[in-house]
């Protein structure tokens, strides 16, 4: 128990270093954006770059599974997974460039063909550094994904500098973005194949390969594209029936609300490659202790953020310009709902690393089926407010079914009978 208290607050100390320093980057280049470009632009570039997101967000249950079965069988056993998977991102890039005029017809804004498709090369190689995120959170490498992740969101902030210097600054975003992420998929290649060269991983696909990891991997993805889809839904509505100034209002909001979830991310990295272990060594008396601690400690994290988020939420805001002090009340509506996102703890974790993320694809399309209701029901009148509502309810409801999940699975934990290659030897659990 103690050793696994030590790994935990090692793992979260330093994924709340490498996210506090992403999200630092992701907060600028989110402020250069607001300044540089019209609130008309910004709204149209969130909306192409959901779309993007939406389609590459596969990759997001594609890497979860590596995690989980990395870290459970040893990352020798995925091989043919991490293949396949880039065969497939590959595929969904062509496809989200040659559906580019079809779905800039849908939202009457023509210029989003060209960002379109110069955004299909960076979705694909966002997906490639999700995969590989996957394979090196399995062994508990947390140092270089984060390092990873950082230089390329260092290359995309010193490339928007050059943002003023471009007529079209639109097609320019897009450029960067994707060159931006090119590079991090080179990078995330070359330093996967040194941090697992001992283990062959990229070479050797002889393992012998996990049973149900592939309806696994189905699963999850299903259930990220749904989840994406639930958090996006709401842009989709949104610009159907307003102008793209508003999506930005909903865009700063919602990015604001969320940072509360930077401690859960922050655990969750650590988390998840240590909840494969107990699980698979039965220790889940320390499993759901250490998921206990958190949770309360996350909580904490929460409140003073929302402290701050109630006495100076409109002077944040009024960072990215004047007008985006009226989306005040959507963000506290927002990051009010993250009390149960951080209250709950890593239960996600717990559910998919126990091998059940069927229950998480139930309760996402139950809880989908309720967003889009709302959302339809209240985005058309209520506007930014109305989307804000339905996000926070939908997220609510979303965790607290997480965690009747997790507190079930601990009570009828899996049967399955797990010999994992990464508790086999020492040498195949570098540290964090």
């Amino acid at each position: 128990m103690e050793q696994s208290l030590t790994t935990l607050r090692k793992g979260t100390l330093a994924g709340l270093l490498g996210l506090g320093l992403l999200q630092a980057l992701s907060f600028v280049a989110l402020l250069l954006k607001a300044r540089l470009l019209t609130q008309a632009q910004f709204g149209t570039l969130a909306l192409a770059t959901s779309l993007v997101l939406f389609f590459s967000v596969l990759a997001s249950g594609l890497s979860s599974t590596l995690l989980r079965y990395g870290s459970v069988h040893g990352a020798p056993a995925v091989v043919g997974l991490y293949r396949r998977s880039v065969v497939g991102l590959a595929g969904l890039a062509g496809l989200l460039a040659l559906s580019a005029p079809f779905v800039s017809s849908l939202y009457h804004l023509p210029e989003m063909t060209s960002l379109l498709r110069i955004l299909s090369l960076g979705g694909f190689c966002s997906g490639i550094l999700l995969l590989h995120s996957g394979l090196l959170r399995s062994r508990m490498q947390v140092v270089s994904d984060y390092t990873i992740q950082a230089l390329q969101q260092t290359v995309f902030l010193l490339l928007l500098l050059a943002l003023p210097l471009f007529g079209d600054r639109l097609q320019a975003f897009a450029w960067f973005y994707s060159v931006s992420m090119l590079l991090g998929a080179v990078l995330s290649t070359f330093i996967l194949r040194r941090v697992l060269s001992g283990l062959g991983v990229l070479d050797d696909s002889s393992a012998p390969k996990p049973s149900g990891m592939y309806g696994f991997a189905a699963t999850q993805s299903l259930t990220q594209l749904l989840g994406r889809f639930q958090g996006d839904f709401i842009l989709f509505v949104l610009a159907m029936s307003l102008a793209p100034s508003q999506l930005a209002l909903y865009r700063v909001a919602l990015v604001v609300g969320l940072l509360p979830g930077l401690f859960l991310q922050a655990l969750n990295n650590i988390f998840a490659p240590l909840a494969g272990q107990l699980v698979a060594s039965r220790d889940l008396s320390t499993l759901r202790s250490l998921h206990a601690k958190a949770s309360a400690v996350l909580f904490c994290c929460w409140a003073s953020l929302f402290v701050c988020f109630l006495l100076w939420g409109r002077q944040l805001l009024g960072i990215f310009g004047d007008d985006y002090r009226i989306a005040y009340l959507p963000l506290l509506i927002i990051a009010a709902s993250e009390a149960v996102d951080l209250g709950v703890g890593p239960s996600g974790y717990v559910v998919l690393m126990m091998g059940r993320a069927s229950l998480l694809l139930l309760n996402t399309v139950v809880l989908l089926a309720l967003l889009i209701w709302l959302t339809l029901a209240l985005a058309p009148t209520l506007g930014v407010l109305g989307g804000a509502i339905a996000y926070a309810v939908s997220n609510v409801l979303t965790n607290l079914l997480r965690l009747a999940e997790a507190l079930w699975l601990y009570r009828h934990p899996p049967q399955e009978h797990i010999v994992p290659a990464s508790l086999a030897s020492p040498e195949s659990r570098p540290g964090v």
